[in-house]
């Protein structure tokens, strides 16, 4: 079982009147809405997965993350919606499950995200509060999800602890090169050589 994960595809980063806009945000846009537009048409997907980094306004001055990056994607805020298309995932052909997690901390596997389920056809999300993402991973792992694709924005913050998280609990992690937004094709090759070379060799992390 495979899914795609798509690490916080939203406006503060991804359109260039973000307050953390990446480079070449609008050729990367374009790179990640035809991929989401391949997922959603292709059956050996069980769903996709966009995570929202979401601040509270009131918090993040004070808070450890206001140490790394200036503030962004403030709940409710243009800059916390998503930069890109994902109503036209084409749910009446493909009944593609999809679902966002919105996580408080850079790392996705930190504090309590919110999981939002998009029901097919219906535009209605239902809302479930999970203690930790590994609960909620773990409960897609006993439907068989063993195989995960990455992508998204923010190589350091958002991209590499998903990394890390997946391959701790045993997922086989797939990145595209042109699919990471702030970092080219061979800095991320470079990069995760010398983090992961060994599940690189073992075929537990892929770059293609």
């Amino acid at each position: 079982m495979k899914i795609a994960v798509i690490a916080a595809p939203q406006v503060d980063f991804l359109d260039e009147n973000g307050t953390l806009t990446v480079q070449n945000a609008d050729s990367f846009k374009s790179t990640l809405q035809g991929y989401i537009d391949h997922i959603s048409l292709n059956y050996d997907y069980n769903a996709i997965v966009f995570t929202a980094q979401s601040n509270d306004m009131d918090d993040y001055e004070n808070s450890e993350k206001a140490k790394v990056l200036d503030p962004h994607c403030y709940i409710g805020t243009d800059g916390w919606n998503f930069g890109i298309d994902v109503s036209d995932c084409h749910y009446d052909k493909k009944k593609l499950d999809c679902f966002i997690m919105h996580h408080p901390e850079f790392n996705i596997w930190d504090g309590r995200p919110k999981i939002r389920n998009l029901i097919p056809n219906s535009g209605v999300y239902s809302m479930q509060t999970v203690s930790d993402a590994s609960e909620w991973f773990t409960e897609m792992c006993e439907l068989g999800l063993d195989e995960v694709e990455l992508s998204g924005a923010l190589f350091k913050t958002h991209i590499l602890p998903s990394i890390n998280g997946f391959l701790a609990r045993d997922f086989k992690v797939t990145i595209y090169d042109n699919l990471v937004a702030d970092i080219t094709d061979i800095e991320l090759s470079n990069s995760l050589r010398t983090r992961y070379g060994r599940s690189m060799a073992d075929g537990e992390l892929i770059v293609a």
